[in-house]
């Protein structure tokens, strides 16, 4: 789906906090890890605080000679529609539970109301806010400064590297082969020290530094292929274990069960993404049966992603989960970028 979660729509700001996690992960304290954009934001025209809070990730960040950090604040709009229909002589049915509940809210109203205001904002400030404390605790800067730089911005990469918000400015292609070079130069003086390192070192000079750069998909593919040898290892062993105890070994097991799309009573025509509270139900069911439980299940994540839709849809898995509990099998709740009304 392309990068709309880097968009700087505060409705994608979950997923790119999740992937701003990851990277720290695997950053950690003995790795140097370097991001270069070309620019956050487009001179205004685009929110790049999303896309520069990702970058800071990253130990070391560098952008282009003519981008710039366009940080700007988080917004939304909506469209209301009460005025539109008066002129057509239509009045909208509504059942609405309580003043929070806003959805309907550009049908039955003409402008926000204090509760829709006071939610919205409430929204964008914790979402800003968090941002605010990812760059402060990576950059080292008070949250306080940082809020200055982004009440100026746009930032030109000059101004943006006087005041610590990135490392350098230049072109990706130059941060490239400055690492490549590193790299292999410290790959020499580690061989070079080794036994044998004089014909290893010489093969080693004659590469180019970019034949050191690996590519993030065949690094995906060779931690995948290490996980299928870790699986085929933990088969291995349970063989063992069979073949001398007579008996399967227990391994425990979390199961992951996706709750993506809007939330349909009983079972849909299978058109779309969606979460179909009877096929839902049924999963959480089966995984709540004592055969289940007795293989091994620990736990279950349940993610969720969805704006919410059946009332009646929504409680029935409620009440698996709740099953699934009581029989003393956690659920951990893991929310996307959308975990609204029933999907909450």
């Amino acid at each position: 789906g392309g990068n709309e979660w880097l968009s700087g729509s505060p409705a994608t700001m979950a997923t790119m906090t999740e992937v701003r996690n990851g990277l720290c992960r695997f950053s950690g304290k003995d790795k140097r890890s370097v991001a270069s954009f070309s620019t956050f934001g487009e001179l205004g025209t685009a929110n790049g605080l999303a896309t520069y809070t990702l970058a800071t990730a990253m130990r070391e960040v560098y952008v282009h000679p003519t981008g710039h950090l366009s940080l700007l604040g988080f917004s939304t709009r909506a469209p209301f529609f009460k005025g539109l229909l008066e002129k057509w002589h239509v009045e909208p049915y509504v059942i609405k539970r309580n003043a929070y509940k806003n959805a309907l809210n550009p049908f039955t109203e003409s402008k926000y109301t204090w509760a829709h205001r006071e939610a919205t904002d409430h929204l964008l400030n914790t979402i800003f806010k968090s941002c605010l404390s990812d760059i402060s605790n990576a950059r080292g800067i008070e949250p306080r400064v940082l809020k200055v730089h982004i009440d100026h911005a746009p930032l030109t990469s000059d101004v943006a590297k006087e005041a610590g918000l990135v490392n350098g400015v230049c072109y990706t292609s130059a941060t490239m082969d400055r690492i490549a070079a590193e790299v292999k130069a410290q790959a020499l003086e580690e061989i070079s020290a080794g036994a044998g390192g004089k014909v290893a070192a010489k093969l080693l000079a004659s590469k180019e530094p970019l034949e050191f750069k690996l590519a993030f998909q065949d690094y995906a593919k060779a931690v995948i292929a290490q996980k299928k040898l870790d699986d085929l290892n933990t088969m291995v062993r349970g063989g063992l274990y069979k073949a001398l105890y007579g008996v399967e070994e227990k391994r425990s097991k979390i199961a992951l069960v996706y709750a993506e799309g809007p939330i349909l009573n009983g079972t849909s025509d299978g058109g779309g993404k969606s979460i179909d509270s009877s096929v839902t139900a049924s999963l959480l069911r089966r995984l709540g049966t004592q055969k289940s439980i007795k293989s091994g299940l620990k736990a279950v994540v349940l993610r969720v992603n969805s704006p919410g839709g059946s009332v009646v849809g929504s409680d029935e898995i409620w009440n698996e989960i709740k099953e699934l509990e009581r029989k003393d099998v956690p659920v951990v709740i893991s929310m996307g970028d959308l975990a609204a009304s029933g999907g909450y």
